[in-house]
C-alpha cells in the first residue's frame, strides 16, 4: 500500500496508528475527526500530505522524524502536537 485515501480513517475510534514504511501519500482528512486518536507514527517514506489530515483530532501526538519530506508541512499545521523522536542505537 502506497497511499492512504481521503477520509480513510475519519471518525473512527482508533487510538494508535503506525503507518507502514513505504506509504508515500496521505490524502485529505485521512485521520480527521478522531478525538480518541492518541498517537501516530509517520515514516520518512511519506512524500505528500493532503489538507487537514488531523483536523478534528486534537489529542494526537505525532511522531515524525525531521528528515521526513513532509515534516515542515506537518510542523506548520500541527507543530504543537509533534513529539520528539529519539532513536537509540
Amino acid at each position: 500500500m502506497k497511499e492512504i485515501g481521503k477520509s480513510a480513517f475519519s471518525e473512527s475510534s482508533i487510538r494508535q496508528i503506525t503507518i507502514a514504511d513505504g506509504v508515500e501519500v496521505i490524502e485529505d482528512n485521512a485521520f480527521g475527526n478522531m478525538p480518541r486518536l492518541e498517537s501516530i507514527n509517520i515514516p520518512t517514506s511519506v512524500k505528500s500530505i493532503g489538507e487537514g489530515i488531523f483536523a478534528g483530532s486534537p489529542n494526537v501526538e505525532i511522531e515524525i522524524d525531521e528528515s521526513c519530506p513532509v515534516y515542515a508541512e506537518i510542523e506548520a499545521q500541527y507543530g504543537n502536537q509533534i513529539v520528539e523522536v529519539i532513536d537509540w542505537l
